[in-house]
């Protein structure tokens, strides 16, 4: 990110929502093709991290309850989420009956192949790229034949070897007590907070170039002790 924090903000706003643009704006200096090679979940760890580092650990969620309606809060805490990532992701291995398996997390590169897919075909699709070896009595096999158990053993497997991969809550509905199962997003809340946070600074530049005709990148340079000060003066 930028030196200046403001100018590294805006960086962050304008990548838009997709989690690899956001944590290339986040982390100019790292080359693309890594990060992009990162697992899913180590991706979005670093998106947790700056998250916290810019609005603190607590970061806040909604949730629409399919059974009345209404919208559920929950918050997460960012120190937590950190805490269940491993310090390496390792591909797996597996042995499920006859069949021999290996696979790798999934990667950004993967998940951008299967954008636009229907979940089944995806399902596949995604299969076909992350495992590596697949034997069945000691000769290959083709990954698309595998048995749904052994899908299953495969997808839990990488599930627990890449846990923000997938962050799923439980909230309970406080109108409805319902039960309401949801994936945390962690590149949708970080740029939600960054885009507030943006369209706040923003407001304070326009109401400055409207009141003393400075311009943005004199606005942006000051503190924002010293911005604030100019808004009440202006006011």
């Amino acid at each position: 990110m930028s030196t200046n924090p403001v100018e590294g903000l805006l960086a962050l706003w304008e990548a838009g929502t997709n989690p690899l643009a956001l944590l290339r704006a986040a982390e100019p200096g790292a080359g693309d093709d890594g990060l992009a090679r990162l697992p899913v979940g180590a991706r979005d760890g670093k998106l947790i991290a700056h998250q916290r580092r810019l609005f603190g650990p607590a970061i806040e969620a909604t949730v629409p309850c399919a059974e009345c309606g209404e919208t559920a809060e929950v918050t997460l805490d960012a120190d937590s989420l950190l805490a269940m990532a491993p310090e390496e992701v390792a591909p797996i291995a597996i042995t499920s009956g006859a069949w021999r398996i290996e696979a790798r997390p999934a990667d950004s590169h993967d998940m951008a192949a299967l954008a636009m897919k229907e979940p089944e075909a995806a399902e596949r699709a995604l299969l076909a790229r992350v495992v590596t070896l697949c034997t069945r009595d000691g000769a290959p096999a083709d990954p698309a034949n595998l048995p749904p158990e052994v899908v299953a053993a495969i997808e839990d497997a990488l599930e627990a070897a890449d846990p923000l991969a997938a962050i799923t809550l439980l909230v309970a509905c406080p109108h409805c007590g319902a039960s309401i199962p949801a994936l945390h997003d962690p590149a949708h809340h970080f740029a939600r907070s960054v885009a507030a946070e943006a369209r706040r600074l923003l407001a304070e530049v326009a109401a400055l170039a409207r009141a003393y005709g400075w311009r943005e990148a004199d606005i942006l340079a000051m503190t924002p002790q010293r911005r604030a000060a100019y808004l009440e003066l202006a006011a």
